[in-house]
């Protein structure tokens, strides 16, 4: 497990990379966009990174935080 700290804006997960772990949201709040558009927002207790489990093992989404968070990744 890594445990990180993103501050506001910086990526947590970007669109296109290997999809080889989940991101846990501790503390914060993040969002994923697909194309610009908002399709989940993240906060404490989610997680992200849920094409590990899919056939395509790509993200598909580019996840940044809107708030200083705290992950932890597995």
């Amino acid at each position: 497990m890594t445990i990180e700290t993103f501050k506001t804006t910086e990526t947590l997960i970007s669109k296109g990379s290997p999809a080889d772990s989940l991101v846990f949201i501790l503390s914060g709040l993040a969002q994923s966009l697909d194309d610009n558009r908002q399709v989940v927002l993240h906060s404490t207790g989610d997680f992200a990174g849920d094409s590990l489990f899919s056939e395509r093992r790509i993200h598909y989404t580019h996840v940044h935080a809107l708030e200083d968070s705290i992950t932890a990744s597995l």
